[in-house]
């Protein structure tokens, strides 16, 4: 709410590091990332988890994710429906170092079976960082490619076109967004 300060999410943070976040449209839950590694040495599992809000305007308990694996998962994003939830992770059998997932929302509020969203999306190296514009119906997302001219980062987007993804096209540099 505007002119409210800004509240510490005392059952979320922990000694470890709480990554991205995000809140869907209606404000009644939240996706975020949880207990990241500070340093390298405590890699840990990096899991999705859910909060709801309650009736009476409070965040419930935390809730893991069904298709949570022992792989890192992060980054998530919620469709403006709400219906759709975007991450990437290195779970086994993905294309590359760490991929763009996705999961869908039934009627009953449950979500579905997390699904790589394919070879067109994903490449060998690392895709990231998924956010998805439903008025364009398009999806951006990096791409860590370390031996291009734009550097490290490089932002790409894709078309949703009925059941598949048009060819990504690179837009541009991340870093010269950050100069």
């Amino acid at each position: 709410m505007p002119g409210q300060k800004a509240e510490d999410f005392k059952t979320i943070n922990t000694d470890y590091n709480e990554g991205s976040a995000c809140l869907s449209l209606d404000g009644n839950f939240v996706l975020l990332t949880l207990r990241c590694a500070k340093r390298l040495w405590e890699l840990r599992p990096v899991c999705s988890y859910i909060k709801k809000k309650t009736a009476r305007g409070e965040m419930s308990k935390i809730l893991a994710l069904m298709f949570n694996t022992t792989g890192w998962e992060s980054q998530p994003a919620i469709s403006h429906s709400g219906d759709t939830l975007y991450f990437a992770s290195n779970r086994f059998g993905g294309f590359g170092l760490s991929d763009i997932y996705f999961s869908v929302k039934d009627r009953k509020g449950n979500w579905g079976r997390a699904k790589n969203a394919g070879p067109i999306i994903n490449t060998i190296k690392s895709e990231v960082s998924p956010f998805f514009h439903h008025k364009f119906n398009v999806l951006y997302f990096f791409i860590r490619c370390p031996s291009t001219h734009f550097g490290d980062f490089d932002i790409y987007k894709s078309y949703r076109q009925k059941d598949s993804w048009g060819e990504p096209k690179n837009i541009g540099p991340f870093g010269e967004w950050c100069r």
